[in-house]
């Protein structure tokens, strides 16, 4: 009876097949351990190879007869696969009796001739060879030019993640399989051999003249994306960490190797203070720091062997030092982190990559501050990690943090800015609110309980929840879970409106999901909702420190979605009331119109600055894209942004000016609204613009001058474009002075300002002149290339359309896209880029994406008869959308919101614009009218 029932397994599994159905792995082993063998041929560039051989112990968790691998781009020698015994006295041995392959799953399946046992561990053998890549994923080649012999030296590196591991060898390729390496590295014996561990020994490969292995030794449990080796003729510097005693090594060309020697203090010294912050100390003896000189990616955590780009880790020496300081902390202290966040725990599937994205994201501004004390990285990061997610996850077709993936591509795809970027807001957000002593205390506990294993979202929770209990910051455990689930199991962020009940001293409060387009509630996601915490201070408290929730917006179940909150004694007459204190949430908020003009009222006086920085720009940002979506009226905006009259740190203004531009752009495009519109900018900029103008020029030496230096750049760039009378000349000086003598360089922060300004301005003798100088003396200046387009001459901007679309020019085929998004982004160009587009179609689908191009048009038309004029180009060419709908729908999207904006918006800017130019002086508005005049050239 037993026999039968054996031999009716047998042929049960002996028919079965692999499908597509599901993307992971079968469960039925789990590998422990791994013994890898390759040889890495770098002597001939034409055939740059590597072979080598696997052996993977395992244990079986359900009888099978087939194993299933991850296998991508390799030779596998079907004939040396075989399966032993592991710590069995019994002879045993299977050979593959077939093979299955599943390419669009990278799946490998062996079928053996005998059943593996559950309980029993094994070992599988196969032989593999494969071909180095230049793509810097997976196993890729590198070169660079020896200063001393002028040769060319070939180098290999590698980069699993997330899922390349498996172009280089056998193996199961999913992060919850983890499992210890050996590692044995054959190469010639000139060249250098590194891994994740330290070098055990080294001895000449039998049979091969000149190579030798490089034996490692084994290393801690790992999932496979961490794996890494290098070969290479690198020199290095070493320094050990005091705490932890741990080696550093940076490893770098040798002429470089100085340079890139400054990593190893800043290192261990940011190692030493994740070791403390975190309660466990880093597990290896070393950590080798590798510069890779063309690298497609800016670094890589790998366990024990970090890969930078070679660009990052070299400390430059002239202007750019103190930036190329500021670079190098923040990359090493983001690879840091993840030796703790991703290395040591590593999350069970891909959907949970955020976690070890958002704690290296977040933690590398609190390192940053360790570093360099005084200079407010921490706050500078988390202002921009807020900015691009407002801008990013406004979209309504964004994913949550937590995003379930199942194909490679989706895998690929998750690294974006919400995994990076909104992860560490959220849990920034969760800093502030728990307090630091419950937070660290929770993860210290989140990383001893899952060290050297993987876990999920919920192992965070239950670890930060039981601290969030002890500390009384919860009553119940679930709590936690509950507020942060609904934070990242959806997509978006809400907006937060605030109405003042004057009479009870009360506001009422109430949420959506804040949407670019134009406040439509009937969106995809509009009801969604979330806990929200709600912090607020008024203009008698000014407490913008205490960023404990008075209160939560709860978001129960159906039944709470959209119903409002109402918090007694929170107001007093005509005192404002601000909400999220430092931008502790990540939400938008949106206030009554008495309330802005409150706001804006105590802005524009000499003590705005008792609003912090990070409020200040918060309510820069929530006021223009709350007018843009239709949530306020512009007036509304423009009336806060008058405060920065007075403004003079560079946040506020970046995010003001790029923000309000796109809108203002749309306005000056029609010409009966031109005037008012440069002459409110110069308004608003000659201030700032006469501030920075005045200041010496000092050399950078600190992250304050760097910040103050990016101002006057900014401040620059938008002085010229909107027509201020000193810049302008200022601009047009410096490119006759440069233009009489090319070595008389242009000041940095003058050089695109006076690249366009001078094609705006001048005439077609100046335009030459510039494309000349692009064409012969600096081919890959992408600046020179964008100024072309700023000319206001249709004749010219036809002209360098023809010339970037000139297949005979052979203009490489990005230069064409920059100089067609640069026409278009011209509001004199805009129309003459779409009519282009349009009559030469055919001709340019050929080598490009029409639609793609067309979105270009797109994003910066808004004159109805180019509107018009792209909707009938699509309904008339459905041919060339039959692949790209979704960007058809979303360009008519754009076109149609574009319709809706101008008709709500476009008269009240303009109002509001020419009453508030008519309240002030009229000589000075009689003099910028003809200023502007003077310099308007079409």
């Amino acid at each position: 009876m037993k026999m039968k029932y054996f031999i009716l397994i047998l042929v049960v599994f002996s028919i079965r097949k692999i499908e597509a159905s599901d993307p992971r792995l079968p469960t039925a082993i789990r590998p422990d351990y791994y013994e890898l063998k390759i040889i890495t041929h770098l002597e001939n560039a034409t055939n740059l190879t590597f072979h080598g051989d696997v052996l993977i112990r395992f244990k079986v968790w359900e009888d099978t007869t087939n194993v299933t691998l991850h296998v991508r781009d390799l030779v596998v020698n079907e004939a040396s696969i075989q399966v032993t015994n592991f710590a069995d006295d019994e002879d045993f041995c299977l050979f593959a009796e077939n093979v299955e392959t599943l390419p669009e799953l990278d799946f490998y399946n062996i079928n053996f001739d005998g059943i593996l046992v559950k309980g029993r561990r094994y070992e599988l053998y196969l032989e593999f060879t494969g071909n180095l890549n230049r793509a810097s994923r997976g196993y890729f080649y590198n070169s660079y030019v020896d200063v001393k012999t002028n040769q060319t030296r070939w180098i290999s590196f590698t980069d699993f993640e997330p899922i390349y591991a498996r172009s280089v060898f056998p193996c199961l390729d999913e992060p919850n399989y983890k499992a210890k390496f050996k590692i044995w590295l054959g190469h010639h014996h000139s060249l250098r051999a590194l891994s994740n561990m330290p070098l055990h020994s080294q001895f000449p490969l039998d049979n091969s003249d000149g190579y030798v292995w490089s034996v490692f030794d084994e290393s801690l449990p790992m999932s496979t994306y961490l794996v890494a080796f290098s070969i290479n003729d690198f020199a290095y510097r070493e320094s050990k960490s005091g705490g932890s005693n741990v080696v550093f090594r940076t490893w770098c060309r040798e002429e470089y190797v100085t340079e890139c020697s400054y990593a190893l203090n800043i290192a261990s010294k940011i190692l030493g203070y994740f070791e403390k912050l975190f309660g466990v100390p880093f597990p290896l003896p070393k950590i080798d720091i590798v510069a890779v000189p063309k690298y497609g990616s800016s670094a890589m955590e790998n366990w024990g062997l970090i890969t930078l780009k070679e660009s990052i880790l070299r400390l430059e020496t002239d202007s750019l030092y103190e930036w190329s300081k500021n670079v190098i902390i923040s990359v090493m202290s983001h690879e840091l982190v993840h030796q703790w966040f991703g290395n040591l725990v590593t999350m069970k599937w891909w959907n949970d990559v955020w976690i070890k994205e958002g704690f290296a994201t977040y933690f590398h501004s609190l390192a940053m501050d360790y570093i360099m004390p005084g200079r407010d990285m921490y706050l500078e990061n988390s202002i921009f990690n807020a900015k691009t997610v407002f801008q990013y996850d406004a979209e309504i077709n964004g994913h949550p943090l937590s995003n379930y993936v199942r194909t490679s591509d989706e895998i690929v795809k998750l690294f974006d800015s919400i995994t990076y970027q909104k992860a560490s807001s959220a849990i920034r957000m969760l800093h502030l609110y728990m307090g630091s002593e419950a937070f660290f205390g929770g993860l210290q506990t989140y990383l001893a309980r899952h060290q050297f294993g993987n876990a999920q979202a919920d192992d965070l929770w239950d670890s930060l929840a039981s601290a969030a209990l002890k500390y009384k910051i919860i009553k119940h455990k679930h709590e936690l879970k509950i507020i942060m689930d609904s934070w990242t199991l959806q997509a978006g962020y809400p907006v937060v409106t605030v109405k003042r009940i004057e009479y009870a001293g009360a506001v009422e409060i109430s949420q959506q999901r804040f949407s670019r387009s134009s406040g439509n509630l009937s969106s995809p996601g509009a009801s969604s909702c979330w806990w929200v915490p709600i912090t607020y201070t008024t203009a008698n408290e000014l407490n913008f420190n205490d960023t404990t929730p008075k209160a939560w917006m709860p978001c129960n179940d159906d039944s709470d979605r959209g119903e409002s909150l109402v918090l007694y004694n929170v107001i007093t007459e005509n005192q404002w009331v601000i909400f999220n204190i430092q931008v502790m949430a990540i939400y938008r908020v949106n206030y009554d119109v008495y309330n802005w003009k409150l706001i804006a009222n105590f802005l524009k006086n000499d003590n705005f600055e008792q609003i912090p920085l990070i409020n200040r720009i918060q309510l820069l940002s929530d006021v223009i894209y709350c007018a843009r979506s239709g949530h306020i009226g512009y007036a509304i905006a423009l009336n806060v942004m008058e405060y920065q009259r007075r403004e003079r740190e560079t946040m506020p203004w970046l995010i003001s000016l790029h923000a309000i531009r796109p809108d203002l752009n749309l306005v000056a495009q029609l010409s009966q609204h031109h005037v008012p519109t440069m002459a409110y900018m110069h308004y608003l900029l000659q201030p700032i613009y006469s501030y920075l103008i005045s200041q010496n020029e000092t050399e950078i030496s600190s992250t304050k001058d760097l910040q103050l230096k990016d101002l006057k750049t900014l401040v620059i760039q938008y002085a010229c474009f909107f027509g201020l009378q000193d810049c302008v000349h200022t601009a047009l000086s410096y490119f006759q002075q440069w233009k009489t003598n090319n070595n008389n360089p242009i000041p940095d922060d003058w050089i695109l300002p006076v690249y366009c300004t001078t094609m705006r301005y001048g005439d077609e003798n100046e335009w030459n002149y510039l494309w000349d100088f692009f064409n012969n003396t600096a081919p890959h200046d992408i600046l020179i290339l964008k100024s072309l387009a700023c000319t206001q001459s249709r004749k010219v901007l036809t002209k360098f359309l023809d010339i970037a679309f000139n297949k005979k020019l052979q203009l490489p085929m990005v230069f064409a896209q920059i100089a067609f998004e640069s026409v278009a982004s011209n509001p004199a160009g805009t129309s003459l880029a779409l009519k282009y587009l349009i009559e030469n179609a055919s001709e340019i689908q050929k080598d490009f994406s029409v639609p793609h191009l067309l979105s270009n048009v797109a994003s910066f038309a808004f004159a109805p008869d180019d509107l018009s004029n792209l909707c009938n180009f699509m309904d008339a060419h459905p041919e060339l959308f039959e692949k790209h709908s979704k960007r058809k729908r979303q360009i008519l999207d754009e076109v149609n919101q574009k319709r809706l904006w101008a008709q709500r918006n476009l008269e009240e800017i303009t109002t509001f614009m020419t009453n508030r130019l008519l309240s002030l002086d009229k000589e000075r508005i009689r003099n910028d009218k003809e200023e502007i005049n003077y310099y308007n050239y079409s």
